[in-house]
């Protein structure tokens, strides 16, 4: 579905990201994890359309994306669900999830996305009137979800959403994750959290300093003696 081949994104004299090559398939749940300033963020910036390559290629579904806008990006159904979730303060619940229904041609699928968003995010329905910024932390990032959403993705960029919540509010966006994903969602999920994003990683990748460290499964990472040492500690 997504292949990013030997991507190079630098800032200035500052390398980001170096000969980076990582797969997602139809139907996967993808994680990368590692530390802060690995470069997490930068590709996923860099794959919906935010940051440039310096070199490399990005290609969904076989066709070329890295030189693309982010709008044409996310008309293709790459959504990206950005850190700290970029949500407008001063606009309601409601206001919020009709800007992520931006691209909606028809009128008559808004009430449909809407609906199931609801059923995904029921305090979203009881706050819908509520303004954004009014609300904490958990339900803000579940409207920047349910935003996303809206505009019906084929494939979900997520930056880390467990970013500032209790473990009580992880465990349950976990569970929204893990369902969106077995309703057929395909997802690539930046996560600090590393024992929560390789849980649920069909594929998972580490980055390290702006390179791919090391590559399996989610159970094989889980069970990797580097990877329990440097970021389970264990």
């Amino acid at each position: 579905m997504l292949q990013v081949e030997n991507l190079h994104v630098r800032y200035g004299e500052v390398t980001a990201l170096s000969g980076v090559d990582i797969v997602a398939k139809e139907g996967e749940f993808v994680t990368l994890i590692g530390a802060n300033g690995a470069g997490k963020s930068t590709l996923l910036r860099t794959i919906s359309g935010l940051s440039r390559p310096s070199e490399g290629a990005i290609s969904y579904r076989d066709s070329r994306i890295d030189r693309l806008p982010a709008h044409a990006i996310v008309g293709l159904g790459l959504v990206h669900v950005p850190e700290r979730r970029s949500l407008f303060p001063a606009m309601t619940v409601m206001e919020n999830l009709e800007l992520g229904a931006y691209r909606l041609k028809e009128k008559s699928e808004f009430g449909g996305r809407l609906r199931s968003v609801f059923d995904d995010f029921p305090v979203l329905e009881e706050k819908q009137d509520r303004l954004a910024g009014n609300m904490s932390g958990g339900e803000q990032q579940m409207c920047a979800i349910a935003r996303g959403l809206m505009l019906g993705p084929k494939l979900l960029l997520l930056d880390e959403p467990s970013l500032g919540l209790s473990p009580l509010l992880v465990g349950m966006l976990g569970t929204i994750m893990k369902r969106l994903h077995e309703g057929g969602l395909s997802i690539i999920l930046v996560e600090q959290n590393a024992f929560l994003a390789l849980r649920l990683a069909d594929r998972a990748y580490v980055l390290e300093r702006g390179r791919i460290a090391l590559e399996g499964t989610g159970r094989e990472l889980l069970n990797s003696d580097r990877v329990r040492k440097a970021y389970l500690g264990l």
